[in-house]
């Protein structure tokens, strides 16, 4: 049995067994020493396990693995992992590698020290079989050009989260669901254009939402939100929709409207009201003249049902609702038209207005996508990056319940914006 493995085992208050000390014939002095020169790390990680001569016996053959060289890197990555985030391992998992945790460990060190206990409440947060290998994923690039600083910048967005949600969620013990690979980049460029605090100035412009374009996303929103077109229980079912706005003659053909069948029902705001859309008449000083419906409906005992609904020779904001909710505009494609060529640049245009000065507005984030979401006064709007990193609007509405769309933003709260 080699001397130093004695002296360690002393230190660690270790009786190996009788012939157990075979395993350690291989280990140079070195690893004998770095085990008690970190005694303080690696004792309750060894003490924490049943079997403590094994538990000694793994931690030496991680540190010892091809001998002296780069025994240095092995002992640091072992010493990061259980002092700084606290992983309790005795060996790395099946998953990663020295290598990787080498350049997790280089990154790490240049992160702001006061953002640093944050890594470790995110990385003890998380599901234990696979934290490790899952940690090193969502930091990657990796093996690049400056790959450390790339690296920093994640962990950084990463502890940002963690420290904002702690704070407006005490005591939070989730897994911070909203930090996932496919939201990273959105996550790292939210922080430095939209940081914690941030004064937000609004939304520049529609983004794409759920839709093919920005141009496709507000035509389908100002259908829905303004004039009941949708598949909700009040409104248009979808395919019925995708004809009529062929029909309305928006530039598609008829195969092409039919190509947007699952737009309609894309859309993950929740559906729309017959009360939304007299809200939305309301805000816009939506006036539909009787003049343009005798002109444009064709069907005297349709223009007779809706008459008594006029007052002044424009409808009455008073029976919007029950003109949308009548179907008329599902049946009288010259009236939405004549909505759509008069209206819906006033909503969008509305909602970007309206975006400047949110009384609330919080960084929000599925794991998958990442939003801004707020209010102002009964408007709640939603915005997101594009695939280019563009932040646009997704949605503009007048919900039913303001407060519980703003507690479903909440959902995935990462931080808050002034």
């Amino acid at each position: 049995m080699p001397d130093d493995l004695a002296t360690t085992c002393v230190e660690y208050g270790i009786v190996l067994p009788q012939g157990f000390a075979n395993g350690f014939n291989a280990m140079q002095p070195q690893t004998f020493a770095a085990l008690r020169t970190n005694r303080g790390v690696f004792q309750p990680v060894v003490d924490a396990e049943a079997a403590r001569p094994q538990a000694l016996l793994r931690l030496a053959r991680c540190l010892h693995d091809n001998g002296a060289a780069q025994l240095g890197d092995r002992v640091a990555n072992m010493v990061f992992l259980n002092r700084d985030l606290g992983a309790a391992l005795l060996t790395l998992p099946n998953q990663v590698n020295q290598l990787q945790i080498t350049q997790l460990r280089a990154a790490y060190g240049i992160l702001a020290a006061n953002l640093r206990p944050h890594l470790r409440t995110f990385y003890l947060s998380r599901n234990a079989p696979t934290k490790l290998r899952d940690l090193n994923t969502l930091c990657a690039p990796i093996g690049v050009a400056g790959f450390e600083v790339a690296r920093t910048g994640i962990l950084a967005t990463i502890c940002t989260v963690v420290q904002n949600v702690l704070q407006e969620i005490p005591p939070y013990a989730g897994t911070f669901d909203g930090i996932a690979r496919p939201a990273m980049a959105h996550l790292n460029r939210m922080r430095i254009g939209h940081p914690p605090g941030n004064d937000f100035a609004g939304f520049a412009q529609w983004g794409e939402g759920n839709h093919d374009t920005a141009a496709s996303n507000q035509k389908w929103h100002f259908l829905k939100h303004v004039c009941l077109i949708d598949d909700a229980d009040d409104g248009l079912d979808a395919f019925g929709a995708q004809m009529l706005v062929a029909a309305v003659g928006v530039g598609m053909d008829m195969e092409g409207a039919a190509d947007l069948l699952e737009a309609v029902t894309f859309d993950a705001t929740g559906p729309a009201v017959a009360e939304e859309c007299a809200d939305w008449w309301r805000a816009l000083n939506i006036r539909l003249p009787w003049a343009e419906c005798a002109a444009r409906i064709h069907d005297h005992v349709e223009l007779a049902r809706i008459q008594p609904w006029f007052h002044g020779n424009v409808l009455s904001h008073a029976y919007v609702a029950e003109f949308v909710r009548s179907g008329v505009l599902s049946r009288c494609a010259g009236i939405l038209a004549y909505l759509m060529q008069n209206y819906q640049a006033a909503y969008c245009n509305y909602a970007i207005a309206r975006s400047t000065n949110l009384d609330e507005a919080i960084v929000c984030s599925n794991g998958a996508k990442v939003f801004v979401a707020g209010y102002r006064g009964d408007t709640f709007i939603i915005g997101r990056m594009d695939r280019n990193g563009v932040l646009g609007i997704s949605s503009c509405y007048k919900p039913t319940d303001l407060a519980d769309k703003m507690r479903g933003a909440m959902d995935g709260f990462m931080w808050r914006l002034r």
